[in-house]
């Protein structure tokens, strides 16, 4: 049971026909447990408590002659706040969503498992659950079960079923959800240069297509990449493969990667020119990145650049 809360316990002679004469029943807990809870006449009030306790309640004869009858009762604190999670993720809380969860209208049956967790540990885990716009989504007062029924957001709360009325709620978005990203772009960028990636959200008939790009916190020291897509490396003295992300924002989970190499930037070029002139060739070298040429008629040159 619930802390603050009260139940109605029974008990009875066994067998009825041998009751003794006068008897009646008498209740009382046992030495200890009058801290936590109180009887009187079969109910049981139980106190307020911060962890879970056991108390122990005798059903007694009046008269003394039949056996007592022994039952232990468990005593719950109140629920201090709920969680509740979808696909095994936390995705909210007490006092504020942290995600909004997708449920897919291409699924032939759109259905979607929540569950839910209430603090302390140790406190009653039952939950009645409900739904802010039922003909969007419906939800199984007692399984936490969604099933979507039409586009749009339901908000879908979880009460703990203990008297505190403690809740958590999450917005879920019925739709035709993402299910992958494709990223296309460069796979090599130098130092300093910047590109635009694409993404491509599939299925087609997928309900919104916007995204949201990232950079893990490492990747973020060899480039930027801005909200919309653009991809700025950094100047770094050796390579560095670096993985743009996009995710979906239906609420499908639905992600797509692209690795890319951010290599040092050149600064300068060894330029390697043979120079062929009647039948004889002249090797120079020459570092930069331009090399002005002058050619007399009939000669070659061939140059290489490392």
């Amino acid at each position: 049971m619930a802390s603050e809360s009260v139940i109605r316990l029974e008990a009875e002679f066994v067998p009825a026909e041998e009751t003794p004469p006068y008897s009646y029943i008498v209740w009382r807990l046992a030495p200890g447990d009058e801290t936590y809870a109180t009887i009187y006449d079969g109910d049981l009030w139980a106190n307020s408590v911060t962890e879970q306790v056991t108390v122990t309640v005798y059903a007694e004869d009046s008269e003394g002659i039949a056996l007592p009858g022994v039952h232990e009762v468990t005593i719950k604190p109140l629920s201090s706040s709920v969680q509740i999670l979808a696909r095994e993720d936390v995705v909210a809380q007490t006092g504020k969503p942290l995600q909004k969860i997708g449920l897919d209208l291409n699924q032939t049956t759109p259905t979607l498992q929540l569950t839910a967790k209430a603090a302390p540990q140790d406190a009653l885990q039952t939950f009645y659950w409900r739904s802010s716009a039922p003909s969007t989504a419906s939800v199984n007062e007692n399984t936490g079960v969604v099933t979507g029924h039409r586009a749009g957001t339901a908000l879908i709360t979880a009460t703990a079923d203990d008297g505190s009325n403690v809740s958590a709620s999450v917005p879920v978005n019925v739709a035709y959800l993402a299910k992958s990203i494709e990223i296309t772009g460069n796979a090599v960028m130098y130092g300093g240069k910047s590109q635009t990636l694409r993404a491509t959200v599939l299925p087609a008939n997928t309900s919104n297509k916007a995204i949201t790009w990232s950079l893990s916190e490492a990747d973020s020291a060899y480039a930027a990449l801005s909200p919309a897509g653009l991809l700025t490396a950094k100047t770094v003295s050796e390579e560095h493969v670096i993985t743009a992300l996009a995710a979906a924002r239906d609420g499908s989970g639905a992600t797509g990667e692209l690795q890319v190499t951010i290599s040092p930037s050149i600064t300068d070029v060894f330029i390697t020119r043979n120079i062929t002139q009647s039948g004889s060739t002249t090797t120079q070298n020459v570092t930069g990145k331009t090399l002005a040429l002058n050619l007399a008629a009939g000669e070659s040159i061939d140059l290489d650049a490392l």
